[in-house]
């Protein structure tokens, strides 16, 4: 049984367009690839207004313990998309 990843990296390369829209290709793409096309709109796509930022950071609050944490920023990050991507 093959994966996700696997799947997606055996797809038939689309010619290159200057016109291409990637994040619609994902979209159409979304019930064959669910947990790429989540980290594709993460990593495609830009908030609109600071208020995605915010929530963004605030869900960040679980990840991060009370005290100083000594974790990185980039790991950090990594958590959090992480566990938005796997829901």
């Amino acid at each position: 049984m093959s994966s996700e990843l696997d799947d997606y990296l055996g797809e038939v390369l689309v010619p290159r367009k200057d016109d291409f829209d990637i994040l619609k290709w994902w979209m159409e793409h979304t019930t064959k690839y669910p947990t790429l096309a989540a980290i594709a709109r993460d990593v495609l796509a830009m908030p609109a207004s600071a208020v995605q930022s915010e929530a963004a950071f605030s869900s960040s609050r679980p990840v991060i313990p009370k005290h100083q944490s000594t974790l990185s920023i980039e790991t950090i990050e990594a958590l959090v998309c992480s566990r938005d991507w796997m829901r």
